[in-house]
């Protein structure tokens, strides 16, 4: 039902829970780790990436988040598997109380090494001049949306990874680090030409 890309990237994932149980089990003081994970899978064959690129599978569990970018505008493509995020898709809380909620952090599904990953995967339909934006949620539980958005624009027109003043990435990270950055930050984006 994934699909052959889907399945690549299911396994990808499984592959990562394994070895994430070897170092929970290598050490001790690493039991309880986990993680959150977003990923991208680009069509591919045997010449690397399909020209044009038509879309992309997206594998994820947890809270870090897959966004797309198009015509200035940021849409959220996964959705976290928090304890807030079941709140608020039951109407129990809205999107700013789901933000500073004390259980904000609470997960509901991670990559623990113990069992078997439950990932979402889905597929987004992409266009030349896309970008997607990949985080932790240590850079979107600083920034908003609105505030992630507005950085990918003042760097919008094919510039997002190498102009000599710093990329958006290093962008977005300054700007959640300026907002307090109480957690780590992982920031890609990948464009789409």
């Amino acid at each position: 039902a994934l699909g052959v890309d889907g399945n690549r990237l299911n396994w990808a994932l499984h592959i990562a829970n394994l070895r994430l149980r070897a170092e929970v089990e290598s050490a001790r003081c690493r039991r309880g780790m986990a993680t959150t994970i977003a990923a991208v899978l680009l069509e591919a064959d045997e010449n690397g990436v399909k020209q044009p690129i038509r879309g992309a599978t997206i594998g994820h569990v947890g809270d870090s988040r897959v966004y797309r970018w198009r015509a200035g505008r940021l849409d959220r493509l996964t959705k976290d598997h928090s304890w807030v995020e079941d709140q608020v898709r039951a109407g129990l809380l809205t999107e700013p109380e789901a933000r500073r909620h004390p259980r904000r952090n609470l997960l509901t599904r991670a990559l623990t090494g113990l069992t078997e990953s439950q990932a979402d995967f889905g597929w987004a339909p992409l266009a030349e001049g896309d970008a997607l934006l990949l985080c932790s949620d240590g850079l979107f539980g600083v920034l908003s949306d609105e505030q992630m958005g507005e950085i990918l624009a003042n760097d919008d027109g094919g510039q997002f990874g190498g102009e000599p003043g710093g990329s958006v990435c290093d962008a977005l990270v300054h700007a959640a680090n300026i907002g307090g950055g109480p957690d780590n930050i992982t920031v890609v984006v990948v464009e789409v030409t």
